[in-house]
């Protein structure tokens, strides 16, 4: 029985559909030819296997223009986010007009760096990129706490951690004068906040 490749056993997948087309990125009429100005997504990651950092970035940096170039053309916003491999070159990045960026090296250095440090914060990466772990999610902060009485964080992060989650932030729609405000991450559990129904908090947690 012949072994079925990575690709082939994911385009049989039954919720999701897979094409996949063998171009050259940085060609401006290839990308044309995937009709781009289509997509609703669109994320760009390196050649970091076979090429050095500089020559990666490169690739990445003419395919990102030829890509902005492309959807201006066709008056289309697309949200793209690209892979850079060298942070240095995220300054050069920013023309581009991507709208984010994963610095891959720089993040495992980060990560690295912190598990030498604290040991104990491997079991918490593994959790968090491992495709079944636990994920950031917005969640009705009426799940936790009483609305329309004052209340401290603490007992919000208390209330998360008897669900076997791990509250960090909230959400809030709108304070007294009817502004909307902004996520606020890590506030002090001594922090007091009245939430409504329309609030939520922000957690670690498993779908």
């Amino acid at each position: 029985m012949q072994k079925k490749t990575r690709f082939e056993a994911l385009t049989r997948t039954d919720k999701l559909s897979v094409k996949f087309e063998n171009i050259d990125t940085t060609s401006r009429s290839q990308l044309q030819r995937l009709k781009v100005e289509e997509f609703d997504y669109i994320v760009v990651l390196g050649y970091s296997n076979d090429l050095s950092q500089q020559e990666t970035d490169t690739r990445t940096l003419i395919t990102l223009f030829h890509l902005r170039d492309l959807l201006d053309v066709a008056k289309r916003r697309v949200r793209i986010v690209s892979e850079m491999v060298d942070a240095r070159n995220r300054q050069l990045a920013d023309i581009s007009g991507i709208d984010d960026f994963a610095i891959s090296n720089k993040f495992i250095g980060l990560m690295l760096a912190q598990y030498s440090k604290n040991p104990d914060s491997g079991a918490v990466f593994k959790d968090l990129l491992n495709e079944r772990g636990s994920e950031i999610c917005f969640r009705p902060a009426s799940d936790y706490v009483q609305l329309n009485v004052p209340v401290l964080f603490q007992s919000v992060v208390a209330a998360a951690r008897s669900c076997g989650e791990i509250a960090i932030g909230h959400h809030l729609s709108a304070n007294d004068r009817g502004t909307v405000l902004d996520i606020t991450l890590n506030p002090a559990k001594s922090s007091v906040q009245t939430y409504s129904s329309a609030d939520r908090v922000i957690l670690l947690a498993r779908q």
